[in-house]
């Protein structure tokens, strides 16, 4: 009689148990987020590496690719859609003047994006000497300088024909600049948080904010983003 009496109790119990694992195992669920985070290394001051939202790393190469498997692209600080100059895709990129993620909720198709020309970069010359350049690239996203920055390159030849705007702003993802470090000056790097939207040559919008300059070694060109793609409604959601 005990042992029958036992039985049921016993496996009451492990039901109870069982319940309760399964309920701890639900709350240790982490939630699905709506974005995907992404990293790049970029670090190559020749290669681009060339990225769609839908299917990750296409290429990193020198040349430009001329097809319309690519969203953007990434180089140092630099950025490129498929778009204008930098593609043959129907892309381009718009700034929504927010640096909240989430106060971003919808893409306007009827919206002027961007497209792509020549801006001015830094490059690196022999003997990690350096001078302004230029290369195919976002005038929305791309990075852009400081006043220290431009006190130093003000002095090469040319620069005085340049409009100091379009070196000089934070309207890019990043701000480069020189500051004081002991008798040297280094190179610093701001972070602005814009939220951007991207057009991709397929239409479809991304919602994307670049957020991070380096890797865990402090080394530079190593940039994480996230991007959300838009609903059929143009809805981050």
């Amino acid at each position: 009689m005990r042992l029958q009496f036992l039985a049921p109790a016993i496996i009451a119990g492990l039901m109870m148990f069982t319940t309760s694992c399964s309920k701890d195992d639900k709350k240790t669920e982490a939630p699905k987020l709506p974005y995907k985070e992404q990293k790049v290394d970029a670090s190559s001051y020749d290669k681009w590496v060339y990225f769609s939202f839908e299917n990750g790393v296409v290429t990193s190469t020198t040349a430009t690719p001329t097809t319309t498997d690519w969203d953007i692209a990434f180089n140092r600080y630099s950025v490129r859609t498929n778009s204008g100059t930098s593609g043959s895709g129907n892309g381009g990129a718009l700034t929504t003047n927010e640096t909240d993620w989430d106060k971003v909720a919808t893409a306007s198709s009827t919206a002027s994006f961007t497209v792509d020309g020549s801006i001015y970069v830094f490059e690196r010359g022999q003997n990690n000497q350096g001078g302004l350049g230029t290369t195919n690239a976002s005038r929305v996203i791309s990075g852009g300088h400081g006043e220290n920055f431009w006190n130093m390159i003000s002095r090469m030849p040319n620069v005085a024909k340049i409009d100091k705007s379009s070196i000089v702003h934070n309207n890019g993802w990043l701000t480069m600049d020189y500051k004081p470090n002991g008798k040297q000056l280094a190179p610093s790097y701001t972070y602005n948080n814009w939220v951007y939207i991207v057009k991709t040559p397929a239409g479809k919008f991304v919602k994307i904010q670049l957020t991070d300059y380096k890797n865990a070694k402090d080394e530079t060109g190593y940039i994480t983003f996230k991007y959300q793609i838009a609903n059929d409604k143009n809805e981050f959601k």
